[in-house]
């Protein structure tokens, strides 16, 4: 490698590090990252990009300049850029997605400016680079929440349930998963009832129910199918960017109406099989029986963990779960004969479904007790509020209308947090629920190194890999 081509490398090592270390201490120390260090870092690795291109100018217009500053892939540049747009479309969408402050949002494109320059020609750049860094973020974080979470939900209700069990002893214990299981079965026909009484009573809410359902069904369908014929390599992320379709579709919703929204997915749909030819219409059957099962288990997953709040019926609600998952994970395993083909990507489907909605569900029932109170003269901007206090504020429909139709994850803007201190004087709120928020930039700084050493491959794939690399072996 040229000197040229090493300095670039090193400088835009170098340069990571920096503004990793700041804007890691400034969020942990502040909960916000300061613009004024993302635009140094913008414009550093702007420097090196205009280095990169005068360095490619050169080798077309004097070959012999070009070959002492050393040898980059061709195309390379054109695949930074192409890379660089997809992390600042990926990360616009999780802003206006409200998952990510503005802060978070920029710092994700600054590290995604510098991670191809770090190793020219050993990272796959493009746009699967910058969406293995997002899951190189996601996966490990979660999986860290996930555990906090699930050590919560043990000490404040498995625990209990745990107690309960040993209490009843092994006779009665059959009789008792019986009688709640009998009791579950009653329960879920009587909200069935309800569920049905309310359809008649309102046919047209059922209806556009029915319709929002299906053109969730189909608009996953066609984003999967898409995926599926332009990027290969998204099979092994299947179910975790199920979610952020999820997510996406939620977005939408919010800046449609359902009938509209419906109507364009619909009219989507019908060009799309109409120009994929038979090929894509039987992906297009596949992902959406897919998709459907993963839509419906996600939903029984988030079902579950309300049972589990349940004191005494949430130990029995817990190995019922374990149990249906880790048959769906192990059956494949044991009759690979019969998991072929369709069958073993629904088992795939239907096991991270389940885990998965119960997963986010968990998280939201952990975001949702770790509520503190602000008072109502010390409301500030960045402040973010927890549900109870949007619930509150939107029982005012025409100040919520005024003030918060547009909510941000960075939380309060200056002007909101003015507006909501005089409507709390005038109400005489003492204090409003807000949430406490952890500091990300540390999981990005990380992500970005797990994607480095793994040459812009992602954790979720590489743990596939190795699952059936031990299942074949």
């Amino acid at each position: 490698m040229s000197l040229l081509a090493e300095g670039i490398r090193l400088g835009a090592g170098l340069l990571l590090i920096l503004i990793s270390a700041r804007c890691v201490a400034a969020d942990f120390r502040d909960k916000r990252i300061l613009n004024r260090d993302l635009r140094l870092a913008a414009s550093a690795a702007g420097v090196l990009y205009g280095v990169l291109a005068l360095r490619a100018w050169w080798g077309e217009a004097f070959p012999a300049v070009g070959a002492l500053a050393g040898p980059y892939p061709d195309g390379f540049l054109g695949g930074c850029l192409n890379c660089v747009a997809a992390a600042c479309g990926l990360a616009l969408l999780l802003w206006l997605a409200r998952i990510w402050p503005a802060g978070d949002a920029k710092l994700f494109m600054i590290l995604a400016l510098f991670l191809p320059l770090i190793r020219p020609g050993g990272l796959p750049v493009g746009a699967r680079l910058p969406l293995s860094f997002l899951v190189n973020i996601f996966v490990p974080a979660a999986a860290v929440v996930l555990v906090k979470a699930f050590v919560w939900l043990w000490l404040t209700r498995l625990r209990h349930g745990w107690a309960f069990h040993r209490e009843l002893g092994r006779s009665r214990l059959a009789g008792y998963w019986l009688d709640m299981a009998r009791n579950s079965a009653l329960e879920l026909a009587r909200s069935a009832r309800q569920r049905l009484r309310e359809a008649a009573r309102s046919p047209a809410a059922a209806v556009q129910a029915g319709l929002a359902c299906l053109a969730s069904a189909v608009f996953g369908a066609v984003v999967l199918a898409h995926l599926d014929r332009t990027m290969p390599w998204y099979r092994y992320l299947g179910p975790f960017l199920g979610v952020g379709i999820m997510m996406i579709w939620r977005w939408l919703k919010s800046l449609a109406s359902q009938e509209a929204l419906a109507g364009a997915i619909g009219i989507a749909a019908v060009f799309s099989l109409a120009a994929g030819g038979a090929s894509f219409r039987d992906l297009f059957w596949r992902c959406l029986l897919s998709w459907s099962l993963f839509g419906i288990l996600f939903e029984i997953g988030a079902f579950m963990l309300r049972r589990m709040a349940r004191a005494q019926e949430g130990f029995s609600t817990f190995l019922a779960v374990l149990g249906f998952a880790a048959g769906l994970g192990v059956l494949p395993i044991i009759f690979p004969f019969f998991f072929t083909g369709l069958a073993k990507t629904m088992a795939t489907w239907a096991f991270f479904g389940i885990m998965l909605g119960l997963g986010f569900a968990l998280i939201r029932a952990v975001l949702e007790e770790n509520v503190s109170y602000c008072p109502a003269d010390h409301i500030h901007p960045r402040l973010v509020l927890a549900k109870a206090a949007w619930e509150d504020i939107r029982r005012d429909e025409a100040f919520y209308q005024e003030n918060f139709r547009w909510r941000f994850p960075d939380g309060l803007t200056d002007k909101q947090a003015e507006s909501l201190r005089r409507w709390c004087a005038g109400r005489s709120v003492a204090a409003v629920a807000t949430r406490d928020t952890e500091p990300f930039a540390g999981w990005m700084v990380a992500g970005a190194g797990v994607t480095l050493l793994l040459a812009g491959r992602d954790v979720a794939s590489c743990v596939v890999a190795l699952l059936r690399r031990g299942a074949g072996g």
